[in-house]
């Protein structure tokens, strides 16, 4: 699709260097690789904003291309920053023309806002207000003398991106790989919809737009059957698009294990970008601490603490309120790269241990490996021996994966506790290893094709119903939730 973009460049003073010389680098790339039916316009500001046409210009225009790399070439780093006059007045320009064509800007700054608006609320409420066409905004900020707050702001009310460049790192490099990206889009407008069934937290809330080589992850929980269809809808160069998937592939099992952690990385990054915000409320911290409990995300704000007598529990370090300095640009880096991945399989850190297998994490608490989705006193245990015909028959109805991660284990399986035992690791313990108890049938049934490890086949889930999983030290979560990914590979041409 051809598009409109606005270039709004910061040249102060703290710019002077090599800062400036690799915008030079990047924006001379940049400008090479601008689409033959492309439109822009570059704007540099200090404490002035100097826009190089002060409207949109046709890329097949070569004395416009001509005259923008002259001042390119030409820029000099001096004087203040004004950063919300110089967003305003790009906005404006995108506000004009064809709006059927995506619009961007790319804002690049090193520094806080030191001429005109300097209040930061002021600053967001003039450039959602002057937003008038919609355009995503994705800004850059340039070492760690820049206010987070305020450009993670203008990136998430605008549905852009925010990225920063630490001291050290090329800002050429970084400009050039982003443009590389957003190049060619493909899909406008995105939204998701599900028909026959219902999807709750869907990540991210605002779906982005969806570029040439590029993929749309979308993760999400349904806790009904998914027997109806997915709908994507957007806005493509022939006009509106729909796209479907039949609901009905979205069924439980091992294959689609790593979702929920994928879900579960992108809710915490939603509750924790609120609570740097709001200084976390109760709910927020709870929920944060119950996620990082269930699936193991270990994160500079979540940690797990392990007592003198072994026993592990959860941590929580609210986000900085800081809005300027390395800690602050290191908080949103943070948070904004949680929300894309999710979180190592493994984990190593002082005296915790901590393994996840399909969608449970298995942390080294005392004697035993245990299943966090294990509360701290289950009511009502079933006892195994390793290598008994009970441990036998568990390998048999699917739990090896679980049984696998140690000698000593305790899990949740089909709604009830398992402990699996090694006696040998009791000889020097009191009372040696527990009696071993009958299990009941249904937990040793040979599992369903589809059937999500843990959850009961279809000939006795009935009797599942109310089951849930606990949380340490937080609500339950539904036993059947399951993170749902819809991926769209994007070649040249749309099929």
């Amino acid at each position: 699709m051809p598009k409109d973009l606005v270039f709004v460049i910061d040249r102060s003073g703290s710019m002077e260097g090599e800062k400036i010389e690799q915008v030079r680098r990047a924006m001379d790339a940049i400008l090479d690789a601008l689409g033959p039916d492309d439109r822009f316009d570059v704007i540099t500001f200090n404490g002035g904003v100097s826009p190089v046409f002060g409207q949109l210009q046709p890329v097949s225009n070569r004395q416009a291309m001509a005259r923008a790399r002259q001042v390119v070439e030409a820029l000099v780093a001096d004087g203040g920053t004004d950063i919300e006059r110089s967003l305003r007045r790009g906005l404006a320009e995108l506000s004009t023309g064809n709006h059927d064509r995506p619009r961007l800007v790319v804002f690049l700054t090193d520094g806080l806002p030191t001429a005109g608006e300097t209040d930061v609320d002021a600053i967001l409420a003039a450039v959602d207000a002057s937003n008038e066409a919609g355009a995503r905004v994705f800004p850059f900020g340039v070492g760690h003398d820049v206010n987070t707050r305020l450009l993670d702001e203008i990136g998430r009310q605008s549905n852009g991106t925010t990225q920063y460049i630490q001291p050290g790192q090329d800002i050429d490099t970084a400009l050039v790989d982003f443009f590389a990206a957003i190049q060619a889009p493909v899909l406008t407008d995105v939204s998701l919809r599900a028909r026959g069934f219902r999807l709750d937290e869907v990540m991210p809330r605002t779906l982005p737009d969806l570029y040439l080589g590029s993929q749309l992850l979308i993760s999400a929980q349904y806790t009904d059957s998914a027997d109806g269809r997915l709908e994507l809808h957007g806005r493509s160069i022939d006009g509106a698009q729909r796209f479907t998937v039949d609901g009905s592939i979205l069924r439980r099992g091992e294959a689609h294990s790593f979702l929920p952690r994928l879900w579960a990385s992108r809710r915490m990054a939603e509750l924790l970008y609120e609570a740097r915000q709001n200084g976390g409320d109760a709910a927020q911290v709870e929920e944060i601490r119950a996620l990082a409990w269930r699936y193991g995300c270990v994160t500079r704000f979540t940690q797990f603490e392990v007592a003198d007598d072994g026993r592990v529990s959860a941590g929580y370090s609210n986000p900085t309120g800081d809005e300027v300095g390395s800690e602050a640009v290191g908080t949103s880096s943070d948070i904004n790269a949680m929300s894309e991945n999710g979180n190592a399989g493994r984990y190593s850190g002082g005296n915790l241990e901590m393994v996840q297998v399909a969608d449970r994490t298995f942390l080294h608490d005392r004697m035993y490996w245990r299943d966090t989705t294990v509360p701290e006193a289950p009511a009502d245990v079933l006892d195994v021996r390793i290598g008994s015909d009970a441990w036998r028959d568990l390998i048999d109805a699917g739990a090896a994966d679980f049984l696998s991660v140690g000698r000593n284990v305790m899990f949740q399986w089909r709604c009830r506790t398992v402990r699996v035992s090694d006696p040998a690791l009791f000889e020097d313990v009191e009372g040696g290893a527990p009696e071993v108890d009958a299990l009941p049938a249904e937990l040793i049934a040979a599992p369903a094709p589809a059937e999500r490890m843990g959850l009961l086949p279809p000939e006795v889930e009935p009797q599942s119903k109310g089951c849930t999983i606990g949380v340490e030290g937080g609500d339950e979560l539904p036993a059947f939730a399951l993170a749902l990914l819809f991926l769209i590979g994007v070649r040249r041409r749309l099929l």
